[in-house]
């Protein structure tokens, strides 16, 4: 929603979360999942960037998402959503 919706949102809150555009086709296919979930390592932040700001042109201007507040939380030990997803989420913000 805080991506989407920039312009109307003051801040986020993200628990274990992979940054927008993450998982970029549907249907999600479980390969696709376990890549964005697992290998965060792995994620190119440049094309996630260029998904949100060229190829979903039905959101507000990421510009809007500058200096907003966000909290986001991750457990080091978290064998489902692993922290370098989530360092990928910060890095996005």
């Amino acid at each position: 929603m805080q991506v989407i919706y920039s312009d109307l949102f003051m801040g986020a809150g993200i628990v274990a979360g992979g940054p927008y555009g993450c998982i970029q086709s549907l249907p999600l296919y479980v390969i696709e999942a376990e890549q964005c979930l697992k290998f965060g390592s792995k994620l190119n932040m440049e094309t996630i960037e260029s998904f949100v700001t060229k190829e979903e042109p039905h959101i507000d201007s990421p510009s809007n998402l500058s200096g907003k507040p966000m909290w986001i939380f991750s457990g080091t030990l978290d064998s489902a959503v692993f922290q370098t997803v989530v360092d990928r989420t910060v890095e996005f913000f």
